[in-house]
């Protein structure tokens, strides 16, 4: 399984928990590609891909780290929910990087996923 955990981007979640107390203090969205080979594919450079490409999604977390954090911010403004911006976040990193999901069958890009992990 790949995933990449966004731990609320902690300047940004540090701003939004002083701006209201009933805001989880932490929480955690969790974006990946469950397919048992989703690490091997992600992560070897070496490997020819027809379409796709490795570093599938890590580099587009890189990308669009800045608007990423831009809707954390208006999204939270709006709902007043701290969760809720961070799984819209969420959603976009997946979006970004699905096509850039080497695909054969498909499996793979299907497999993608967007969940809360915890709230504490």
């Amino acid at each position: 399984m790949l995933s990449v955990t966004f731990r609320g981007f902690d300047r940004v979640v540090k701003t939004l928990e002083q701006r209201a107390a009933s805001t989880p203090k932490r929480c955690s969205v969790l974006v990946g590609y469950s397919m048992y080979y989703a690490v091997y594919v992600h992560e070897n450079m070496a490997a020819h891909h027809d379409n796709g490409q490795a570093q599938f999604l890590r580099q587009p977390a890189y990308e669009i780290a800045h608007n990423m954090r831009g809707t954390i911010n208006t999204i939270y403004r709006v709902s007043g929910s701290l969760p809720t911006a961070l799984l819209v976040a969420g959603r976009m990193l997946l979006a970004a990087s699905q096509p850039l999901v080497p695909v054969r069958t498909g499996a793979l890009k299907a497999s993608g996923y967007v969940k809360m992990e915890k709230q504490w």
